[in-house]
């Protein structure tokens, strides 16, 4: 089984605290957009047999995720993603607890106008409440994706130019974080 075999539809991310943190981080980024997709395999049993079968790597893995129809006419649309641009995708790994301080570090600085908050315990509730909404499960087996660059022409190739994608195995659900922001 490949992992070019599995397809996605989006899913619900209509949790409060999902809600919250994006309608906060498009508090700051005036002059930008935030986009949050997720999706989840049309076909659950495919996604567990390409899980085990398929070990060709996590470039391979990731790639082919932002390359199955779904995804490509979702985000083709939403950030103005191609096939040129998922084979460009660089990016480093962050665990879940990581991903919470980059989330943190994000509210913190603010936008390119807007200054980010400085109560660390607001900052703080607002970034975990958002990762224990996404990730109510399987903590250490979540990975998470960063990417601090404009891989697309969606982005400003700015300072605020980030994505994450979290690949959530026990959920199987693939969660895209994408902001932009410009002065």
């Amino acid at each position: 089984m490949s992992w070019k075999e599995v397809d996605y539809q989006l899913s619900d991310l209509n949790h409060p605290d999902v809600l919250r943190l994006v309608d906060v981080l498009e508090t700051l980024y005036v002059n930008g957009d935030v986009i949050l997709r997720s999706f989840e395999p049309i076909d659950p049993d495919l996604y567990d047999k390409a899980r085990v079968s398929d070990l060709q790597g996590t470039d391979y893995v990731i790639k082919t995720f932002l390359r199955s129809p779904k995804v490509m006419a979702t985000l083709g649309d939403d950030i103005q993603m191609t096939e040129d641009d998922v084979e460009n995708f660089q990016y480093v790994w962050q665990s879940v607890f990581e991903f919470e301080g980059s989330l943190n570090h994000m509210l913190a600085l603010g936008g390119a106008y807007k200054s980010g908050f400085h109560i660390e315990d607001y900052i703080r509730e607002v970034s975990r409440n958002f990762v224990n909404a996404i990730v109510p499960d399987g903590f250490l087996n979540t990975t998470v994706y960063r990417c601090s660059s404009a891989w697309t022409n969606w982005f400003y190739d700015i300072a605020w130019d980030r994505t994450f994608i979290i690949k959530n195995p026990v959920e199987k659900k693939w969660i895209l974080l994408c902001t932009t922001d410009t002065d």
